[in-house]
């Protein structure tokens, strides 16, 4: 049994030509947002982010920040990056230096939280 799928795109009003276009819209998806590491140890938040858009780290208590990652490239030490783009997996390595720890990742318009209790 062969099973053949596809599908082609075309511009409003017509039936005649496909365009090839569509609309992307930029994802954010962090993939451990509930964690349980110790005070003083290094946390590290995976994300997926898809497109190009503004990122934002904004924590809610004490942490320090070491560094961002695209898949194996260092990105730097920012909490602020503009026209962020990243096809693959994202990784924020943060010290834990409070017993409760909220980061807010931010990507464009999209939040998801991501949360660190001390055992």
């Amino acid at each position: 049994m062969f099973v053949l799928s596809g599908f082609l795109l075309f511009e409003p009003g017509t039936l005649s030509s496909p365009t090839g276009h569509f609309v992307y819209t930029p994802s954010l998806a962090v993939i451990n947002s509930q964690n349980n590491i110790p005070l003083d140890q290094d946390l590290e938040i995976e994300f997926i982010t898809k497109g190009t858009n503004n990122l934002t780290i904004m924590p809610s208590g004490k942490m320090k920040l070491i560094e961002l990652r695209c898949k194996n490239i260092t990105m730097g030490k920012k909490m602020e990056y503009e026209d962020y783009s990243c096809s693959g997996n994202n990784v924020l390595k943060v010290k834990i230096l409070s017993e409760n720890l909220k980061i807010n990742i931010r990507f464009g318009d999209m939040t998801q939280p991501v949360l660190n209790t001390v055992p």
